[in-house]
């Protein structure tokens, strides 16, 4: 008898062993009534979920706000934050593109077309220009008035105003003759090789002076000289002579004036058009 009591369990090993079967009896009634209404708002951190155990139909799309990571993914249709509709499509045609540097068609001139101002050269038209083959030349010059009056100014130093390449050279002085009235005069000398023959007219006048008119033939060898001049205060001699062969026409114009007080110099201008050449 006093065996088998020693093999009983003690009494502190059997209040063990029926709070174990409590504890384990009140687990599983816990776990078959656990539901959200006993858990606590916001209190089971996401990392005690299993990983990838949460799927679309734990979630409600509707609720979702935009996806951080995507925050650009409204920009995935634009270029530079251009949409589509700021583009020109492949098969479109520009508002512009008949035009060049904005300016349509009929602001240019077509391949076959003229210029208005085709027949000017600088804006000027064909009669502003010396016709056929020709040259022209022109000089300006002031002559001082000579204090010498012994030789009527033969002797008078003269001041260079036109020189015509291949034909002559013009000169002009002023001398200080009659009564203290200077006298303006021209030389035209002849270098060509040929001789020139023509016609001058010679027109004389100026302030309280008769204007008077001359006429003469022309007939000047090579190397010789032909002169004008008058103690008028305006002097305009002109000449058409013809030279050389094939001939070649000289067309000429000297003016020559110089005040009625004060005289300090004649004012001597020229113009030789050579046509022909």
């Amino acid at each position: 008898m006093q065996r088998v009591r020693d093999h009983l369990p003690s009494p502190a090993m059997i209040v063990a062993l029926i709070a174990l079967v409590v504890a384990l009896t009140g687990t599983a009634y816990a776990v078959s009534r656990l539901d959200g209404r006993l858990i606590a708002k916001r209190s089971i951190p996401g990392n005690r979920l299993a990983a990838h155990t949460i799927g679309a139909g734990e979630i409600n799309k509707k609720s979702l706000g935009k996806v951080l990571s995507a925050a650009s993914a409204d920009n995935a249709s634009k270029l530079g934050g251009i949409g589509r509709g700021g583009f020109l499509a492949a098969t479109g045609t520009a508002s512009n593109s008949s035009k060049l540097g904005g300016i349509g068609p009929s602001g240019f001139l077509a391949a076959t077309g003229t210029a208005s101002d085709s027949s000017k050269l600088g804006g000027i038209a064909s009669s502003g220009f010396l016709q056929g083959r020709g040259h022209s030349y022109y000089g300006v010059a002031d002559a001082p008035v000579s204090e010498s009056a012994t030789d009527c100014g033969l002797s008078v130093a003269t001041t260079r105003v036109l020189e015509v390449p291949g034909y002559g050279y013009l000169d002009g002085r002023c001398d200080n003759y009659n009564g203290g009235v200077p006298i303006c005069k021209f030389t035209f000398h002849n270098t060509s090789g040929s001789t020139m023959t023509g016609a001058r007219e010679s027109v004389i006048g100026g302030e309280k002076i008769p204007t008077s008119t001359f006429l003469e033939n022309l007939n000047v060898a090579s190397g010789a000289a032909f002169e004008g001049g008058s103690n008028a205060n305006i002097v305009l001699d002109g000449w058409q002579v013809s030279v050389g062969s094939p001939p070649r026409q000289l067309d000429a114009r000297v003016s020559m004036s110089h005040a009625q007080s004060a005289v300090t110099a004649c004012h001597l201008m020229a113009q030789i058009v050579v046509l022909g050449e």
